[in-house]
């Protein structure tokens, strides 16, 4: 431990101590920051944490429970022992990667709302019409990480595949709570039987796995779990209704292996309102979906912020719940099987797509969504139309090509007229070639926006391609490019279609490197157990990095560093003065040398 302040502060840093060196102080007038939730204060199943073992080591010495597949195991501490403390033991432990409490995760869900049977949300969002092109199918499979499910219902029975229950350790995934039979309804309720209504794709098959128990929560390591069962059953999609306002290293961990295995992961963005991070929608590579209400407009519950990526419908959603019924179900837990549903419906149709194919496609198909800012509401039938190889409309003329060939030639084709339409009331004159092509490279994508292109009877969407390939459509003069590597080089075009199929020719070229900021990020800090002599810092980076505080008060400012890397970082301070307002920063440096620094925080000792 080191003495500094004048003897009156004291620092514990996690995984050992450090000799403090002296800083230069800066200016005092910073603000004082909200006291966020703190991550020892959330909800913990039964004083257990979560250890992630580095590769080809076990842990003695503790009481374990291995999660099958993940390298991670579950400690049991004693009721009397300081989890704190265990934890900063654990993380000190060469064989151990990272160890973090096992939180409590809980339903997405956020009201029961007086019935309403109109599927209003198939009809805003173009399911109907999406089905025109496909309704799932059963190669398709979709993980619903939840509850459970009534594989038993009417309108699921036979498209069930049993995975495990991680909250009563066995092999019956039976839902006995309704959050998960009703999210399984939404994304897959079998079409065309007759009876109650029809999934979003409703031909394709549901993974059943429980992590979530009665009363709606559930332990980090079973969600963990989860994730691993999903991969070995040979999931396509996740569907995560769940979620907590705070952040989890073993989570993010495992999320970034199932989407690098090629699942598209989908989570609900959370119902308190605001625009902080709810995990694991916020995490790199998943699908977050915010709510939108039956006026379409944001849901006054749903979150919001740059990390969404797409709104779906979430107020007032009927679908199966247990013992054979229907029920209405309102929260970002409804609109995020809209979503899965909708990937889906893609993978079905193109199997091969990756997830941020499969992101591209659904994220920048719609129009905007009322309430949100820079994302849109999904468009299941442009969303389809995107990816699908067979033209809907009309054999778009090849007017890019340097001379007409045969197909201009006035042959007519079958139409509902009376006989063939002259060729003059044809439409033959593609839209102009779109100008003003920008792009620009932030928070791991790249954005373009174009001026748009005219044409007599109306554009209709915009094809864009990146190095000679088409990327996606969309209806827009904008796009965004989630499916890139930091560092890369890449040329984007645009061509512009009419409501004939003509099309135009393509925009010069646009270069751009994606962004190559440093690789590693600080993806949350935390206050926790403040009292009025103790604290507690708390942050999380997206790759291990050494710990770094920077801590001032009055005309004094000391630091500690800590070389060892880690994910986590931990920060006991004790010795703190009443009523004396303590400022900090934290930062982290990975192995490769990149530093990053948090701003400047601040707190006062109770």
């Amino acid at each position: 431990m080191s003495k500094y302040m004048q003897s009156a502060l004291m620092v514990l840093i996690l995984a050992g101590c450090a000799q403090p060196s002296p800083l230069t102080k800066a200016g005092d007038d910073l603000p004082q920051p909200a006291i966020l939730t703190t991550p020892l204060s959330r909800p913990i199943k039964d004083n257990q944490i979560v250890v992630m073992m580095k590769e080809g080591n076990t842990l003695g010495g503790y009481a374990v429970q291995a999660i099958d597949g993940a390298g991670t195991v579950v400690v049991q501490c004693k009721k009397d022992d300081d989890l704190a403390e265990t934890l900063e033991k654990l993380n000190d432990d060469p064989r151990v990667e990272l160890a973090e409490p096992n939180y409590l995760y809980k339903i997405s869900e956020s009201t029961n709302d007086p019935l309403n049977k109109q599927l209003w949300g198939y009809s805003t969002a173009n399911v109907f019409q999406a089905w025109d092109l496909g309704r799932g199918s059963s190669a398709i499979k979709v993980a619903v990480i939840d509850t459970g499910i009534d594989y038993r219902h009417p309108d699921l029975a036979g498209r069930v595949i049993k995975g495990r229950d991680f909250i009563n350790e066995d092999s019956d995934p039976l839902d006995d709570h309704g959050h998960g039979t009703h999210c399984a309804g939404v994304i897959g309720a079998i079409a065309d039987n007759g009876i109650g209504l029809a999934g979003v794709a409703g031909g394709v098959s549901i993974i059943a796995i429980k992590v979530l128990d009665s009363e709606g929560s559930g332990p980090l390591s079973a969600v963990a779990s989860g994730i691993q069962e999903a991969k070995r059953l040979g999931a396509n999609i996740i569907n995560l209704s769940l979620g907590d306002s705070s952040n989890s290293a073993i989570l993010q961990s495992a999320i970034a292996e199932a989407v690098n295995a090629g699942i598209t992961v989908v989570a609900a963005a959370g119902n308190d309102g605001t625009s902080r991070k709810y995990y694991p929608a916020a995490y790199p590579g998943v699908i977050s979906v915010g709510a939108l209400d039956i006026s379409d407009y944001k849901a006054g519950f749903s979150n919001y912020g740059d990390w969404v990526k797409v709104a779906a419908p979430g107020v007032n959603i009927v679908s199966t719940m247990p013992n054979s019924g229907y029920a209405p179900m309102s929260g970002t837990s409804m609109a995020s099987p809209h979503v899965a549903g909708l990937a889906a419906l893609l993978l079905s149709l193109e199997p091969d797509l990756t997830p941020s194919q499969v992101l591209n496609a659904i994220a920048n198909t719609g129009r905007a969504a009322r309430g949100f800012a820079g994302i849109k509401e999904i468009d299941a039938y442009a969303a389809l139309s995107s990816v699908n190889s067979q033209p809907n409309g009309p054999t778009p003329a090849p007017t890019a090509l340097p001379t007409p060939t045969p197909t201009l030639r006035p042959t007519p084709t079958p139409t509902n007229r009376p006989s063939p339409a002259p060729t003059s009331h044809r439409d033959y004159t593609a839209p102009t070639v779109p100008t003003g092509l920008r792009a620009a490279s932030s928070n791991g994508e790249i954005r373009l926006t174009w001026n748009p292109s005219t044409d007599e009877r109306g554009v209709a969407s915009y094809k864009v391609y990146r190095n000679e390939m088409r990327l996606g459509t969309t209806r827009e003069t904008g796009f965004i490019d989630h499916d890139q590597k930091p560092g890369c080089s890449y040329s984007y075009q645009v061509a512009a279609l009419d409501e004939s199929g003509n099309i135009s020719s393509k925009s010069p070229a646009v270069s751009l490197s994606s962004d190559n900021s440093p690789l590693i990020k600080i993806l949350e800090v935390e206050l926790t157990a403040l009292t009025r002599n103790f604290a507690r810092i708390y942050w999380l980076t997206d790759v291990p990095g050494s710990t770094r505080i920077e801590i001032r008060t009055g005309n004094q400012a000391k630091e500690v560093v800590k070389s060892k890397l880690g994910r986590i970082h931990l920060v006991t301070l004790t010795g703190l003065r009443s009523g004396t307002i303590y400022q900090f920063r934290v930062s982290s440096t990975d192995g490769q040398g990149h530093l990053v620094s948090g701003e400047w925080l601040s707190f006062t000792a109770k």
